[in-house]
């Protein structure tokens, strides 16, 4: 009987893992459902608990699985405002655009300096939203610059996932699912972002061209006009991770702090406007993020269900050295 249900604890990984990559059915579906299918399958019952834990599937897996990640979804969320407040004022296209005039028309020096700002923009936003939108800057001006569009496309992707590392509304993630401790998470960031740093550098020198070569092509004409951002503004997106860095300030607080800062700084007459719209508009664009948040969440006290970790244990432990 034990043997069965291992076997059938392991189709139904294996079987939602292969409906994922077959695009047949959406992670912020199928990870709620490997939880509670797991848990039953493990004997774990549905609504009254007949064991000394009295755990449920209603219960612990659903009700309290939905609220495991409670902290993280937050974080999230004020994250995104965030990063949407950094959008809404034109920091991180003043960015972006800053660091190509300094870089000029060479092709070596556009690659350097367009990956910095990459990073210090990404360093305070995440989301779709935000690559989106560098992507739709940066990209046509290291194509202008000569670079290769895999080469350009390359530089975006590594920009931002050495920002991501240091992105503090990232890190409440690890804390909360793999009980990490803030300042473990910190050492992590730091050394990835530091080996990520040094790999782009060595791409960037392999990969891209000294000498300048010039492309145009025909684009509808914009209206010329940008916005005038405060030259400290340019610094909000790193205002957070300095905070949590070097004020020893959690990842809530130090963004909550930051969100008014830089409204404060860019448009102080408008705060109050400026923080309600970006906090809807943050909030709409983590939607689906937290959705498969509460979905992991399921799906953790789904497997870590005493019933569970009971059958599963001797597999492991087979298994790992």
């Amino acid at each position: 009987m034990l043997n069965l249900q291992v076997i059938l604890i392991l189709v139904v990984f294996f079987g939602a893992i292969a409906l994922m990559m077959t695009k047949k059915l959406p992670a912020i579906l199928a990870l709620p459902l490997i939880g509670i299918l797991v848990a039953a399958i493990a004997g774990v019952p549905f609504l009254h608990g007949a064991t000394a834990d009295d755990q449920t599937i209603c219960g612990f897996v659903i009700g309290s699985g939905s609220a495991k990640l409670a902290s993280t979804m937050i974080v999230t969320m004020f994250g995104a405002i965030f990063a949407k407040v950094i959008e809404k004022q034109g920091i991180a296209e003043t960015i972006i655009r800053k660091a190509a005039e300094l870089a000029g028309d060479k092709p070596l020096a556009m690659a350097f300096a367009l990956t910095a700002a990459i990073v210090v923009i990404f360093i305070g936003m995440s989301g779709a939203g935000p690559v989106i939108m560098v992507c739709t800057i940066a990209i046509p001006l290291m194509l202008s610059a000569g670079i290769a569009p895999v080469v350009a496309a390359s530089l975006v992707l590594f920009g931002l996932t050495i920002g991501l590392m240091l992105n503090v509304s990232q890190y409440q993630m690890y804390i909360d699912t793999l009980g990490m401790t803030a300042e473990q998470v910190k050492s992590m960031g730091i050394v990835l972002a530091v080996i990520g740093i040094i790999i782009t550098a060595v791409y960037i020198l392999l990969k891209v061209k000294r000498q300048p070569v010039r492309s145009s092509w025909a684009m509808p004409a914009g209206d010329g006009t940008a916005k005038n951002v405060n030259p400290i503004a340019l610094l909000m997106p790193i205002f957070p991770m300095i905070l949590v860095f070097f004020f020893k300030l959690d990842a809530l607080t130090s963004l909550i702090i930051a969100i008014i800062v830089t409204t404060l700084i860019t448009t102080p007459k408008k705060t109050i406007s400026v923080i309600s719209a970006c906090f809807v508009e943050g909030i709409k664009d983590v939607a689906a993020v937290v959705g498969l948040m509460i979905g992991i969440g399921i799906l953790l006290n789904g497997v870590s269900a005493t019933a569970t970790t009971a059958l599963m244990q001797p597999l492991v432990q087979a298994i790992i050295p």
